[in-house]
């Protein structure tokens, strides 16, 4: 499609798919019950417009990043030990999504990524649980209701 605009035709593309639509969309056209906004999707991020199509306890929109989602039952803060990147990113993503917050204070017990991409470790009271993946990392943190405070 940006192919096109660019030997300047226009693209009316009309879709429920958020993040289609703020990836790929020039200007935006957002129909309320009320009015019609329109914009550049990051005009529509910076005023705030698009909130009101997230206004449920259940559905949740970050303006710093423009995503959305759906927001997990929250189980308390936890803290992440580890080296900046991708492995600690996806890390803090997994936590959030099965609603854990992360803490800026170490915690009892604290989620360790360990260097190299050699897996997570669950801190508690100098016990250490390793994990070879994040899945089996979150499994445990929810089946033992492990909630940092």
């Amino acid at each position: 499609m940006k192919e096109l605009t660019v030997s300047g035709k226009t693209i009316v593309f009309s879709t429920h798919d958020f993040n289609i639509a703020v990836s790929n969309a020039d200007k935006i056209w957002l129909v309320t019950d009320t009015d019609i906004k329109e914009g550049a999707p990051e005009d529509l991020w910076l005023a705030d417009s698009f909130e009101c199509l997230f206004d449920s306890e259940r559905t949740g929109f970050d303006p710093e990043d423009g995503s959305f989602g759906f927001s997990p039952p929250y189980r308390g803060e936890v803290y992440l030990e580890g080296a900046a990147g991708r492995q600690k990113n996806w890390t803090i993503r997994a936590l959030k999504r099965n609603g854990f917050a992360i803490s800026s204070k170490k915690t009892q017990p604290y989620v360790e990524v360990r260097e190299g991409g050699r897996g997570w470790s669950i801190v508690k009271d100098k016990k250490v649980q390793n994990f070879r993946s994040l899945y089996e990392l979150i499994k445990i943190l929810r089946q033992n209701n492990i909630t940092a405070v």
